[in-house]
């Protein structure tokens, strides 16, 4: 069955089926926004074509707002690779170019079982940049996440164990990823609770800014479109600030919070009432969200860590988060020690970070709290 997509109502452009904002003009879609068969939106007509003199285009197999991706052969080896072939408005700054190369040389160097292989790069005959990369057959994390409410935790942390280590690995040859999405991680095994999890686009959102550091391209876009995904986005991605991985530690809080509570910690009519969100509203407790759900405290925990406004609140590095998250799976439901499901709060708050002291208990709502204020009535 072929990938629906999703028409821009305002300015006519093709999006993913699962996008709630248009890429190109930050529009929010209807409910019912128009949709088409992919087989009909594409951009570069690359079907059957021989790529760079090295690879045949065999069939197109997704798009989004920046790039359109294909399966592909390797003539050479006769290797199946999925091409990334992006929009023609990246090819036209040398400068753009130039840091593309560069950061897909960098993205080359990983080699980690959890994160997608970048084979090689390069321009088409017809200017656009490409990626030629591993090809994995199965869905996108954001697939999977439309076909349920939510996930459930111990999933949940086996997946995010997986990118928690592809992070760690990139981070550590000095990449940071800066545009986590659920878009980026694939399950390569679809099978429940046995996926192999692969992490995709390391360093391209870096390369597609016209600023060396911030989450916004004062050239490549119309005045107010940021570059990225806001559902996403790190408070001091937002603000243009200098990022390190802790940003991708924000934004994997984020999934993780989509994961198990089954929607998204901030939300708005506009792509800049979330990014606000990002900034000033503190999410909600999971049990708030999803009155029914019962997970680990220390799960809780580190997520509501991840989501800290102040890089320095959350977790220094993915390697605490994935030694965190091999520790909740190592317990199991010894987690759920001192905590009730009508609290939704552990009775002892545990310290995420060695040294820092533990953060005092919530106290349990025992009367109800009215939502609004009572006045007296003007006589």
């Amino acid at each position: 069955m072929a990938t629906q997509l999703k028409i821009c109502p305002r300015c006519g452009s093709e999006n993913s089926g699962s996008a709630r904002y248009c890429d190109q003009c930050s529009a929010r879609f209807p409910s019912l926004a128009p949709r088409a068969p992919r087989s009909t939106l594409m951009e570069h007509d690359l079907i059957g074509r021989l790529v760079d003199n090295r690879y045949v285009v065999t069939e197109c197999i997704g798009k989004g707002g920046m790039a359109t991706v294909y399966r592909a052969e390797q003539v050479s080896i006769r290797r199946a690779v999925a091409l990334k072939v992006l929009g023609s408005r990246f090819a036209k700054d040398p400068r753009l170019i130039e840091r593309f190369r560069n950061e897909a040389a960098l993205a080359s160097r990983l080699q980690h079982p959890n994160t997608v292989a970048v084979y090689d790069f390069g321009v088409t005959e017809r200017g656009a940049l490409y990626i030629a990369m591993e090809l994995i057959d199965g869905p996108t994390l954001t697939e999977e996440l439309n076909r349920r409410k939510g996930v459930p935790w111990k999933r949940t942390c086996r997946i995010c164990l997986q990118v928690a280590r592809s992070l760690e690995d990139a981070a550590s040859k000095g990449i940071v990823h800066r545009d986590l999405k659920p878009d980026n991680i694939m399950l390569a095994d679809p099978t429940v609770g046995d996926e192999h999890v692969k992490v995709l686009d390391f360093g391209i959102a870096k390369a597609l800014l016209t600023q060396e550091e911030g989450g916004f391209s004062t050239e490549l876009t119309s005045p107010n479109e940021v570059f990225g995904t806001p559902d996403y986005m790190s408070p001091e991605q937002i603000m243009g600030r200098d990022l390190d991985a802790r940003t991708d530690v924000y934004s994997l809080g984020v999934i993780m919070y989509r994961m198990v509570c089954g929607e998204l910690p901030f939300h708005g009519n506009s792509p800049l009432e979330v990014m606000a969100g990002h900034i000033k509203d503190m999410p909600r407790p999971f049990h708030f969200v999803s009155p029914r759900l019962i997970v680990p405290p220390r799960l809780e925990e580190l997520v509501m860590a991840m989501l800290s406004k102040d890089p320095d609140d959350r977790p220094a590095s993915m390697a605490e988060v994935a030694q965190q998250l091999a520790q909740v799976l190592t317990m199991g439901s010894r987690g759920f020690a001192g905590w009730t499901p009508t609290s939704g709060i552990p009775v002892g708050r545990i310290s995420l970070r060695p040294g820092a002291p533990s953060l005092p208990p919530k106290p349990m709502i025992t009367e109800p709290v009215p939502l609004f204020e009572e006045f007296p009535k003007s006589r």
